[in-house]
């Protein structure tokens, strides 16, 4: 999972107009798919009403950029 996860986040960095919603909070470590769907579908507003819309509001958390 650490590498899809991996992949996800490289997409994320290389891809325009792109935005990732984290729901490993809101599921099953090792399901993909989580349960909560509203919770799911809120933070993916969030992201594209700051990141379309340009409203300025909390959508993201810390991305991991380097080590050292």
């Amino acid at each position: 999972m650490a590498a899809l996860r991996e992949a996800q986040l490289l997409t994320l960095k290389s891809a325009k107009n792109t935005g990732m919603a984290i729901a490993i909070d809101i599921g099953e470590a090792n399901n993909i798919h989580p349960t909560n769907k509203q919770e799911v579908g809120r933070r993916l507003a969030l992201l594209a009403l700051t990141n379309t819309y340009g409203r300025t509001l909390e959508c993201s958390g810390p991305l991991y950029e380097r080590m050292g």
